[in-house]
């Protein structure tokens, strides 16, 4: 089906993003959501950091460019650690 090691999606959960929980019914193999408690948001970066090779990550969520790029940092310095 696809040529991905990995594929996650990656679901912000809050109030407003709310409504997109319905893909975890029809991605449960890929789905995965978190909430703003830093243990939920530890998990969530924990995954991004095992991922390897070549992986598509799907973001369900809102924010800004610099939120995603302080993230991708964040799991960067994981995996070279």
């Amino acid at each position: 089906m696809n040529n991905y090691d990995k594929i996650l999606i990656l679901h912000a959960l809050d109030k407003s993003t709310n409504f997109l929980s319905l893909y975890e019914n029809e991605f449960k193999d890929y789905y995965f959501s978190f909430n703003s408690e830093q243990e939920s948001i530890n998990c969530a970066k924990s995954l991004l950091g095992d991922l390897g090779g070549k992986s598509l990550i799907i973001y369900l969520g809102h924010g800004s460019f610099q939120d995603y790029m302080n993230l991708m940092i964040v799991i960067h310095m994981k995996s070279i650690s």
